[in-house]
């Protein structure tokens, strides 16, 4: 954050007018009665440099003093806590639109016990990033820890370094007839495929949800397979899909546009 932003937030950038803020938002919160000795505590100065910042606050029109340990904030100095605080929300809407968005902050699953700070290596297991502590002779992509993690926990990693190198799944279509009044409900139950093959099974369509039970196969994706399957496979899953002939051109239609290998056997 450049130097100017902060200027424009003196609560901020002057340890005094910091401490200004402060007392009056306790007098706000207390007031009338008002605990020098309390106020103190809360914000880490002594009664005396309280008993000094009152005063100017008093003088300077944004707090009055109603009697001994008595004070109330002035309209003045309500005035003068909604434009810093106008100031301050200003500089958080700024971070967190601008500079935070700018900080490339990736979650991975730890590998085994790392610590904050340490290099790790990253590698695609299962469809997530994991992390390694780094290991040279593996190394494909790297980064930096930013918190401590043990095996199996999620680390946050940033300052990478290289490429993520895997290969990117495939995707084995099985078409599946609708049913029709011309054509009854496909009742085939051998398997045309192992799934065992595949990392995952997916099914569209009540016929392929039916024809998938009736081989055996052990269904991980139900819904939205377009998009599902094709996440699968750009994450280095291979998927073996069941879908019927009715819907087989949309998922073809994504797996082109994300460039993922494909084949299809029809069932008649």
């Amino acid at each position: 954050m450049n130097s100017d932003r902060r200027d424009i937030v003196p609560v901020l950038s002057r340890k005094r007018e910091s401490k200004r803020y402060l007392i009056l938002i306790e007098i706000a919160k207390h007031q009338p009665a008002i605990n020098q000795g309390e106020i103190a505590d809360s914000i880490g100065v002594t009664s005396q440099a309280v008993s000094e910042y009152m005063k100017e606050l008093s003088d300077s029109g944004h707090v009055s003093k109603l009697g001994r340990g008595r004070y109330e904030i002035t309209p003045k100095g309500v005035d003068w806590l909604i434009v810093q605080n106008e100031k301050l929300r200003d500089l958080t809407n700024y971070v967190a639109g601008e500079v935070l968005t700018q900080v490339d902050i990736e979650a991975a699953i730890a590998g085994g016990e790392i610590r904050a700070g340490e290099t790790v290596a990253l590698s695609m297991v299962g469809g997530f990033l994991q992390a390694n502590v780094e290991n040279e002779a593996e190394k494909t992509i790297s980064a930096k820890a930013i918190g401590n993690a043990k095996k199996g926990e999620v680390v946050g990693v940033i300052d990478f370094e290289g490429i993520l190198d895997y290969e990117m799944g495939s995707v084995c279509i099985i078409s599946i007839p609708p049913v029709s009044l011309e054509n009854g409900p496909f009742q085939k139950g051998a398997k045309v495929k192992d799934g065992e093959d595949y990392d995952l099974v997916a099914v569209s369509g009540v016929e392929a949800l039916v024809a998938a039970r009736m081989a055996g196969y052990s269904v991980d994706i139900y819904f939205g397979t377009p998009v599902a399957v094709a996440e699968a496979a750009m994450r280095g899953l291979n998927v073996l899909l069941l879908v019927t002939d009715s819907a087989i051109l949309n998922h073809i239609d994504r797996f082109r546009e994300a460039k993922i290998g494909y084949e299809v056997i029809e069932i008649k």
